[in-house]
């Protein structure tokens, strides 16, 4: 009996497999990179300029590791088969995100430095002593890691966000800055959709939970309005399923909250450093895009201004992150201006924004995590110049951090460039379109027969043309038309009262 050599068939398994090694080697060097990931919502790293120090520091072996992850053949699919093998294994954490209960997924929470939070508070505390004469307050959003621990997996480890939230609470009071805790209200609704399954964001009903529930702190009468919620989205999915890979076929709706019978006064949206003015708070074109919570806002902008000609002369400067986009909609009633600052991006003078703006309040709305990892804000208030010496190394913090927002990461734009996600932040012009157009998700899943999504959200160029008066007293075309012209009570959305809930 002749026995037949295996030798052939591992020397042609052997050419096989170093062929394709060598294969996607040389794809890698000769595909262009990528400079943003549609799927994971963030700015990708480029290829690291060389610098002796940094070699020197050991620092430069680091970023070009992060540049090869980043820009590796086939990435995103290598995350989502790994996640698959992962959930084959048992295994519910990946990247950093865990897989938890009731279809949710969260990431950790990583505590700051005690140098961090003293330099957060220091900055906080001597903004507070130069600008006294304002009213002042903080409103730190606690994550879903946080509200909903008890759907975290066994043996889950993440640090206590509340023992950090506590410190700074103590500490920012004793600077007579007004601090609003919700975590008890929130905690009270946490068998609801507070936050979604897929990403990192807060949903529009916690933030509306939050306003009402803010309303004295702030000296807000809620009474003004009265609030429907809406459906304009049934395929959401966030950054922490691209992320870890988990979740990937899972797609969840999306609502805002409109003033019910058109009550809500006209307004005017000033996205100050890109130079455009619109008539809404929400870009409907974003919903055909990967980044759908962009919608609000049209994501994060360096500063934008909301001027409304509301009876109460108040003006209110924020200080935010991606957090806050869901959520200014409900204040904006309430105040004739609103700017909003995000730190991020703002490398100005925000001495000279107070002076000239006439601001009379403050607030901080940041959610934990970005909070207490943001390095830009205490550049922002110093307001010495190190806002411009430090945007550098701000920028270059998030793009190696990839949270908020992965916002954050919570969202567009940046004037040096150089953005990145804690809200998964893009420069202007790069977002893209999903590639699974199937997919893809509009308003038009709702108002195909009914309504015309950017006519009900006043989207419309025709509404905010460049030759409009300063002073902003225009017909937006708000009185042409009513909720039922658009077939609003055809939905089964929610007209439950909230008032009373929080």
């Amino acid at each position: 009996m002749v026995r037949r050599s295996n030798k052939p068939f591992f020397k042609y398994t052997g050419i096989i497999f170093f062929s394709i090694i060598i294969l996607v080697f040389l794809l890698n060097l000769i595909l262009p990179d990528r400079s943003f990931s549609d799927k994971e919502n963030r700015v990708l790293s480029s290829f690291p300029a060389p610098n002796a120090r940094q070699m020197l520091e050991g620092r430069e072996e680091a970023k070009y590791e992060t540049y090869v992850n980043d820009q590796f053949l086939f990435r995103d699919a290598w995350i989502t088969m790994k996640a698959g093998i992962d959930r084959l294994l048992g295994k519910v954490e990946s990247n950093g995100v865990w897989l938890c209960s009731d279809g949710y997924l969260m990431e950790a929470f990583h505590a700051p430095s005690d140098e961090r939070l003293d330099e957060m508070i220091s900055a906080v505390g001597n903004f507070a002593s130069r600008h006294s004469d304002l009213r002042q307050t903080m409103l730190i959003v606690p994550n879903a890691v946080n509200i909903m621990s008890f759907r975290l997996p066994a043996g889950a480890q993440t640090d206590d966000q509340n023992v950090y939230m506590d410190r700074l609470k103590s500490a920012v009071k004793e600077n007579g800055i007004t601090y609003i805790d919700i975590r008890d209200m929130l905690s009270s609704h946490s068998n609801e959709r507070l936050y979604y399954h897929t990403d990192h964001h807060w949903t529009t009903l916690a933030a509306y939970y939050t306003y009402l529930a803010s309303a004295d702190q702030l000296d807000l009468d809620t009474s003004i309005l009265t609030y429907d919620q809406l459906p304009v989205s049934k395929s959401f999915q966030g950054t922490l399923s691209a992320k870890s890979g988990f979740r990937s076929g899972e797609k969840e709706e999306m609502y805002v909250f409109l003033p019910r019978n058109d009550t809500a006064p006209d307004y005017v949206v000033n996205y100050v450093t890109d130079r455009v003015k619109s008539a809404s708070y929400y870009k409907t074109e974003r919903l055909q895009t990967r980044d759908k919570y962009a919608m609000f806002f049209d994501g994060n902008h360096a500063e934008v201004k909301i001027s409304t000609p509301s009876a109460e002369d108040r003006t209110l400067l924020i200080f935010k992150d991606s957090y806050a986009n869901c959520f200014v909609p409900f204040l904006a009633p309430h105040y004739r201006n609103i700017i909003m600052i995000d730190p991020r991006y703002y490398y100005g003078r925000i001495d000279d924004v107070i002076a000239a703006e006439n601001v009379s309040e403050i607030l901080y709305l940041y959610n934990a995590n970005t909070f207490f990892s943001d390095t830009s804000l205490p550049l922002t208030l110093a307001d010495d110049g190190s806002s411009d010496a430090g945007a550098e190394t701000a920028a270059e913090a998030e793009v190696s951090t990839g949270t908020e927002n992965s916002s954050s990461a919570d969202t567009t734009a940046s004037p040096a460039g150089d953005t990145a996600g804690t809200d998964g932040t893009t420069s202007p012009g790069s977002e893209s379109e999903a590639s699974d157009t199937e997919d893809s998700d509009s308003a038009e899943n709702y108002d195909s027969e009914d309504y015309d999504s950017d006519t009900w959200y006043g989207d419309d160029e025709s509404y905010y043309d460049e030759s409009y008066d300063e002073n902003y007293d225009y017909d937006y075309g708000y009185d042409d038309y009513s909720y039922d012209d658009y077939g609003y009570d055809d939905y089964s959305y929610d007209e439950y009262d909230y008032s009373n809930d929080y």
